[in-house]
């Protein structure tokens, strides 16, 4: 368990600026981390106490730097308001042809008011990917009818990020093509997943956007494979049902309410030298939020040392580093500190349509997420294949809007530590679909160039043994400080990179 808060750690981890080198430490990155993944911060959930904490020592490191802010009142945050909408458990109904389901035991509501009644139909993984050609939908009249959906995804997607852009997931492909309410079996035999999901959706744990209680507006919940077995057939669960194929009638009754609860951006800049340029703006982000704590076991704290602790706190020495005097730019630097990418981008999705300045202005934005890790032997493992060697760093995107934005990291990079650059996750097929999937593409998908630096999924990746003592100190800080040139060279160049690509995903 984690101990009690105990902010005078915050006070005293706040005041080691004195003496500070002139260019990336891997000696502050570890102090800084330190704070940023300890315990106290309890996972740096979205939205959670240990968050606010965390936010509150990056708004204080930007204070003491002298970095501004560019934020209503002077503030640091960027505060971006969040709904915890609660199911009310004794209004739950969920009845399979006159049978009532047992809720916690058999099946989990989302927090998605409402109540429908009608037709059941069994329609496969629910999923439309045209470039898949993947449409259970098709011929099957679902208006006015409940969705039964198998709780499979197809390849090169994400239950957690859409990793295909043109991939629709089933709520809202059933609810476009006026389904009243969906039926979702879960992937994974057995209740206990679905105790905790039905605890979590009843003692309102869960944050969402305003308007979005789940991702879903249609009442929805998902049944135990068993419960499905005894109420469908097998069928239903392995995949072999035809879709389409009617499952009898179903009632479902949700009711939610909703406390309102905030999160924020950590946002602060570092003003331009030139009187004309520094209207413009180079964007440097990183997530400082995490998964929080994980329902049991003896270390409970996802602490995301590497994810994304190590983007966080690079930013912090990028950010000292470049408002040094001989570094400081023509252009002015923002830097954004983004909230709740583990939840679904949220911070950066708010951010790019609320931005404390035209849009337009940015320039490029430049992306540090899990930057610590390197793989320990010459070769890959196998179980991890793309986890990154200590001189080589994943780049992804730099080309795929700018051309010239890949050809300047490239020519920076040949000037500094000359690290491997690899673009396999840049490759038009390949499954991950790395580009979609964090806080950079929310800025390139308003044509804004964009580079995300990243070393590489390893074994501890969404774990509670993602560490401090497992970072690669060395390794940060050589890209960190790669980043902070690249930033530099960008910031000094007389033109923009110009955007020579189409925008892929649109807005």
């Amino acid at each position: 368990m984690p101990r009690p808060l105990n902010l005078a750690f915050l006070a005293l981890a706040s005041l080691a600026l004195a003496q500070a080198p002139p260019r990336v430490s891997q000696e502050r990155l570890r102090d800084h981390l330190e704070f940023v993944a300890s315990d106290l911060m309890e996972g740096r959930d979205t939205p959670s106490r240990g968050l606010d904490v965390t936010a509150l020592y990056l708004a204080t490191q930007c204070k003491l730097m002298g970095l501004r802010s560019v934020l209503p009142g002077g503030s640091y945050w960027q505060t971006i308001p969040l709904s915890q909408p609660r199911v009310e458990a004794d209004s739950l109904v969920f009845e399979v042809n006159g049978k009532a389901l047992q809720a916690g035991t058999d099946y989990a509501p989302r927090p998605t008011q409402g109540a429908a009644q009608g037709e059941m139909v069994y329609l496969g993984n629910g999923w439309v990917v045209p470039a898949q050609r993947l449409d259970p939908y098709q011929g099957v009249d679902i208006k006015g009818k409940i969705a039964v959906v198998n709780g499979q995804t197809p390849d090169g997607v994400s239950l957690r990020r859409g990793s295909q852009t043109d991939a629709v997931a089933p709520a809202q492909a059933a609810l476009q093509r006026g389904a009243v309410a969906i039926v979702q079996i879960n992937r994974l035999p057995g209740a206990a997943s679905i105790e905790s999901s039905y605890r979590q959706a009843t003692q309102s744990r869960r944050a969402s956007p305003p308007g979005e209680p789940g991702g879903a507006t249609i009442p929805t919940v998902t049944m135990t494979q068993a419960a499905a077995d005894a109420a469908f057939g097998q069928g239903a669960a392995n995949g072999e049902m035809k879709p389409g194929t009617k499952l009898g009638n179903g009632r479902l009754e949700i009711k939610v309410t909703g406390t309102d609860v905030r999160t924020q951006n950590v946002v602060a800049v570092i003003e331009g030298r030139d009187p004309q340029l520094k209207g413009e703006y180079i964007a440097i982000g990183a997530h400082y939020d995490h998964l929080g704590l994980a329902n049991q076991g003896e270390d409970r704290v996802f602490n995301g040392a590497d994810d994304d602790g190590s983007g966080t706190v690079s930013l912090l020495e990028i950010a000292r580093v470049l408002s040094l005097p001989e570094n400081r730019p023509k252009r002015s630097v923002v830097f954004v500190w983004h909230t709740g990418e583990e939840r679904g981008l949220w911070g950066s999705d708010f951010f790019t349509k609320n931005p404390p300045f035209p849009r337009e202005n940015i320039v490029a934005q430049l992306n540090i997420d899990m930057i610590g890790r390197s793989r320990t032997s010459p070769d890959p493992d196998p179980k991890f294949p793309r986890l990154t060697a200590r001189n080589e760093v994943h780049v992804v995107g730099a080309r795929r809007l700018s051309t010239e934005l890949g050809d300047v990291i490239w020519a920076v990079n040949k000037k500094t530590f000359n690290l491997s650059l690899n673009t396999a996750y840049d490759a038009p097929d390949d499954p991950e679909r790395i580009y979609f999937r964090s806080d950079h593409y929310n800025y390139a998908r308003y044509g804004i160039p964009v580079a995300f630096f990243f070393s590489g999924i390893h074994e501890d990746y969404h774990r509670v043994s993602d560490e401090v003592e497992k970072i690669d100190f060395v390794k940060m800080a050589d890209v960190a400080q790669t980043v902070a040139m690249v930033a530099k060279e960008l910031g000094n160049r007389k033109d923009r990179p110009k955007v020579d690509k189409p925008i892929e995903g649109g807005r």
